[in-house]
This record gives structure tokens, sequence and C-alpha cells, in this order.
């Protein structure tokens, strides 16, 4: 799941104007049920690949009845995972390319902040920290 970089001036604008969901932030706490809470909220994140590169666009999550679908978009790359929360934490699986990859993330000084390992090469954790499209 190796991510090449790219500028979050033009996803930004994007996410605002697809995803402008307008609530209140709860403190950290409230940060997996806010997600529940919506049917579909845009994020922006900044990412760390295993190798120590950086990376930076979109992610959205919509909700699916029990489970969620996270489009991760950088660059004009898009991967696709499905999520469940258990407490706090929101666990996903999902696929890259003709690879997979496993997902964790939780709320953390006000954001989502989650580690990644590619299921294919995943001996060393990539990392991401997500920020509210407000």
């Amino acid at each position: 799941m190796l991510l090449a970089r790219t500028s979050r001036r033009g996803e930004r604008g994007a996410a605002e104007r697809v995803f402008r969901a307008d609530f209140v932030a709860q403190g950290e706490q409230r940060d997996a049920e806010m997600v529940a809470a919506v049917d579909v909220i845009g994020f922006l994140f900044d990412g760390t690949n295993p190798n120590g590169s950086k990376y930076a666009g979109v992610a959205v999550v919509e909700a699916t009845g029990q489970t969620y679908l996270i489009t991760w978009t950088v660059g004009g790359s898009k991967s696709v995972g499905r999520g469940v929360f258990l407490d706090k934490t929101l666990a996903v699986g999902g696929v890259l390319g003709s690879g997979g990859f496993v997902f964790a993330m939780s709320p953390k000084n006000g954001n989502l902040e989650g580690v990644w390992a590619d299921m294919q090469r995943g001996t060393t954790l990539g990392a991401e920290v997500w920020t509210r499209v407000k």
C-alpha cells in the first residue's frame, strides 16, 4: 500500500465541496459515535508509508448498516476498505491495486489516528492522522 505524495490544497477544496458535514466536535471519546451517527463524512489525512515517505489525501467514511465503507483518495489513486467499530476503534480490511491491507484507528488529540499494514509485505507499519472536514 505504498502511496505517493500529493498536494492537500486541491483535495481540501474538493472534500469541503462534496462532504460538507456540519456537526460539533464533542471530544475524543465521541469520535467513533459521531462517525457512526452520520451517513457520510469526509476527512483530510496525512500519512506515512512504512519506508518513511509521506503522503496526504481524502478519506470518506460511509455508514452501510452495521459496517462502514471507507474510501481513501491520494492523487488519482483510490483504495477501498470495509470496517467495523469495536468500542472506539475502527478496524478495516481493504484493497489497493492487487494487494490488501489492514487498518486500525482510534480517537487521539481531537483527530482519528491509526496504523496500517500491507497484507503481502506487512512487517512494518504505516500511519495516518485524519482531520474531519467541517
